[in-house]
């Protein structure tokens, strides 16, 4: 029975989320604070440092904040893990490029670099796809299908657009072999860092704090996760790129955000957010 407008129980749900959206928002405020404070850019070796500065923080926030168990970052209930053959095979899988980057940092005499630390907690993320994956049901896979049609798709259709508006003055060159080892690479090294860098930040955590089962108005929530998304990569970029940021992520995040919480999977919206920035490189072709 929903609560009568005034009613004790009522306010004590508003005041609920507005604790939840505060929150959620100084959690965005002291990642992208932590960002321009280090004047980080989108440099190699300045991209991996501000994604590993969310690893600690996202913990935090998970412990003492949201006071959920770690494993709800990837599913939802966090279930117990079971060691099936699929959940081994696709965490071997997705460890392989990690575990190789470490290794040629380590022959390469560049144990300092951010590329070990990198490489070491996209492993573990290797395990959480595991997990997530593993725990795939039928209408899982539905709701990756639809993610995919709708964030994925709409991330390519802009891309489309961007390389359209590029070849009015620049001929586009098209290299298939090439593009294709691009996507492929891409692939394989975004699938483990979606689980423990931004897509366990911003839906597997933020999302599900600030939105809970239930809640009306999702589609709003949906939309300011997806603002204070996109809006994190302007530390890296540039403020003055804040409106393309917002027309160019927004809507995907939206959809990421939906069928995250439809399917209680990061599995979903973690392979549809992979995918579309591996075509992106493929299309832009850079690695």
């Amino acid at each position: 029975m929903e609560a009568a407008v005034g009613s004790p129980e009522k306010v004590g749900i508003e005041r609920s989320r507005l604790r939840r959206f505060i929150e959620v928002t100084l959690f965005w405020c002291v990642w992208i604070g932590l960002g321009e404070a280090l004047d980080l850019g989108p440099s190699a070796g300045e991209i991996e440092t501000y994604l590993l500065l969310g690893v600690p923080l996202v913990i935090l926030f998970q412990v003492f904040v949201a006071r959920r168990d770690i494993r709800e970052l990837w599913v939802r209930g966090a279930p117990k893990i079971l060691l099936k053959r699929l959940t081994i095979a696709i965490a071997l899988a997705a460890a392989i490029y990690p575990v190789v980057s470490v290794i040629k940092a380590v022959v390469d005499s560049n144990p300092a670099s951010l590329v070990i630390a990198y490489a070491v907690i996209a492993t573990v993320g290797a395990g959480a796809a595991g997990y997530a994956f593993g725990l795939f049901k039928h209408e899982t896979w539905r709701y990756l299908l639809l993610c995919v049609l709708f964030g994925t798709g709409y991330s390519v259709l802009i891309q489309i657009v961007d390389e359209a508006e590029l070849s009015l003055t620049h001929p586009l060159v098209f290299h298939p072999d090439h593009d294709l080892a691009v996507f492929i690479l891409s692939f394989i090294q975004y699938i483990p860092t979606v689980f423990v860098f931004e897509e366990v930040v911003f839906r597997g955590a933020l999302d599900t704090h600030l939105h809970h089962q239930g809640d009306r108005h999702g589609v709003w929530t949906a939309i300011y996760i997806s603002v204070l998304w996109s809006l994190w990569h302007a530390p890296l970029f540039g403020w003055d790129e804040a409106g393309a940021l917002l027309i160019s992520m927004v809507p995907m995040g939206v959809a990421l955000s939906i069928y995250w919480r439809k399917s209680g999977n990061l599995g979903v919206s973690g392979t549809a957010h992979a995918l579309a920035d591996s075509i992106r490189n493929a299309i832009s072709g850079v690695p």
